[in-house]
């Protein structure tokens, strides 16, 4: 399998105990929950469980972080309690003679202390210099825009029952002109999202290539699908290619 890289939309929030990893998108703030074997992401923390069952069943799931409780100190004696009525309580029965320091007066503001303004000196007059004419340079040619296109292939074999092994390839290639475009690319197993910027020159062509081992008696059936587009100055998506593959 390669590498996947991480989008440039999510950073990763830390490792948690057990070995459970938390992914946290920057625009919503949401948690997803990073198997700690292969890398895959999952919305809920049961889909984590499920997938390593199936696919690493050598290794124990890793139990879910439990948060720690808050404690409350006396400011006085420095006894820890675990809510804040039972520091309340401690107070009135231990520190009753404790009470709140009265707030010191603030102090009044001085008067604003008024300046007068200096009188503007009269502006100086200079008779206008005609600009020398420049001639007008000529219009430079515009480049072609470019014209990005997105197609997929695929293989499957069997290997180990139940396993069958499947191979995606998304190839972009740049038909018109030099730029940038970003792919994004969704895999049904996992539900992962992937966001990768592809900048090629005209005829260039950008190949992402996936392998996933699927036992089809569990999943009935594996899609990928791709679209390349970009990112207008409003944050919206507009899209400029579209293509899917599906197995079996």
């Amino acid at each position: 399998m390669t590498d996947k890289k991480v989008s440039t939309g999510l950073i990763a929030a830390g490792l948690a105990a057990g070995g459970l990893w938390l992914l946290t998108r920057k625009a919503s703030g949401a948690q997803e929950f990073i198997c700690p074997y292969c890398e895959l992401t999952f919305d809920t923390y049961e889909e984590l469980i499920a997938h390593i069952e199936v696919f690493h069943p050598e290794y124990e799931p890793p139990e879910y972080p439990e948060p720690e409780p808050q404690l409350y100190e006396c400011p006085y004696c420095y006894a820890i309690f675990y809510s804040a009525q039972e520091l309340n309580a401690h107070m009135l029965a231990v520190h009753p003679e404790v009470e709140e320091p009265e707030p010191e007066p603030e102090p009044e503001p001085e008067p604003p202390q008024y300046k007068p303004e200096p009188e503007p000196e009269p502006p100086q007059y200079e008779p206008e210099q005609p600009e020398p004419e420049e001639p007008e340079p000529e219009p430079e040619p515009e480049p072609e825009p470019a014209q990005f296109s997105v197609s997929a292939r695929k293989s499957m074999s069997p290997t180990i029952d139940p396993y069958t092994v499947c191979e995606v390839w998304i190839d972009v290639t740049n038909n018109a002109g030099p730029g940038m475009q970003t792919l994004h690319i969704w895999d049904s197993v996992g539900n992962v999202d992937i966001l990768e910027e592809v900048t090629l020159n005209q005829g260039q062509t950008y190949t992402w290539h996936r392998v996933q081992w699927i036992d089809f008696s569990r999943i009935s059936t594996y899609k990928v699908e791709a679209e390349i587009g970009y990112f207008d100055i409003l944050d919206r998506w507009i899209k400029k290619g579209y293509t899917k593959v599906t197995f079996p």
